[in-house]
């Protein structure tokens, strides 16, 4: 009998990443800065994307994803990366492309059932520009940490649906005269996303051009559905390891004080 493939959602919970020490102590004083100061933008961060290191971490967490077996456009499976050799090769050409201007592949357009009835399009990435978005969010991840809201807890490490039920039992009494709960949702979320501003929103924490440049090659990546290729104007992809958290950032407060 074979085994069901899986894709990859971004409505999943995030999945920690298994770091060295090494770069949990980098992690955590980028977390640090940032929760100092505020205003701070961060410099050269985009050479820690051709580490060694922070490539095999990149590696294992998306090989740790239950979708990993999903191909891309590409259609190679992660399985192949868990040969040594071929993994050792595999990342040695990959920081080699990421010395230049890394070209990220077309997405893969999917539909998956929803809950409620109807289709949701997913985007899948090849395994190669995974590892690469999974290698951003290691860096950005713990410097827009410090910009999100305290109750904002969709997609976010460490967090579960506990923390969006607790506040209904803390102020739903009689005590704080709260008597209602609103239940709502955005419609397409991901998929309306204004490219620019999200950029914009990028670029007050990262400085430089390097970063921001992938990024908005990894937004703009065309998306492949039956064999045909189409232009993408706005929105980041269901199913983009660096999806939530862009969605994140696209709401986080866009100057201090916000």
């Amino acid at each position: 009998m074979r085994r069901a493939k899986s894709v990859p959602s971004a409505t999943k919970e995030p999945m920690p990443v298994r770091v060295g020490n090494a770069i949990l102590a980098l992690q955590c004083g980028l977390a640090t800065a940032a929760t100092r100061s505020p205003n701070k933008r961060f410099h050269r961060l985009y050479r820690l994307l051709g580490e060694r290191g922070w490539l095999e971490a990149a590696t294992d967490a998306v090989l740790d994803n239950d979708g990993s077996e999903t191909p891309g456009v590409d259609r190679m499976r992660g399985s192949l990366l868990h040969d040594p050799s071929c993994r050792a090769k595999f990342i040695e050409d990959l920081r080699k492309k990421l010395r230049g201007n890394y070209e990220p592949s077309p997405i893969l357009r999917k539909y998956i059932p929803k809950d409620r009835g109807g289709l949701r399009p997913i985007g899948i990435p090849t395994i190669r520009d995974r590892i690469v978005q999974m290698a951003l969010k290691m860096i950005l991840e713990p410097i827009f940490e410090a910009d999100f809201r305290e109750n904002s807890n969709g997609f976010r490490l460490g967090r579960s649906t506990l923390e969006c039920v607790l506040p209904i039992y803390l102020y739903g009494n009689r005590r704080n005269g709260y008597d209602w709960v609103i239940e709502g949702d955005i419609k397409g979320c991901f998929d309306n996303i204004d490219h620019e501003i999200l950029m914009k929103t990028v670029q007050r924490r990262i400085a430089g051009k390097k970063i921001p440049q992938l990024l908005w090659r990894f937004l703009k990546a065309h998306v492949v559905e039956r064999g045909k290729r189409t232009k993408v104007e706005k929105g980041t992809p269901q199913g983009g390891v660096l999806s939530p958290l862009l969605a994140n950032i696209y709401r986080a407060p866009r100057s201090v004080g916000e």
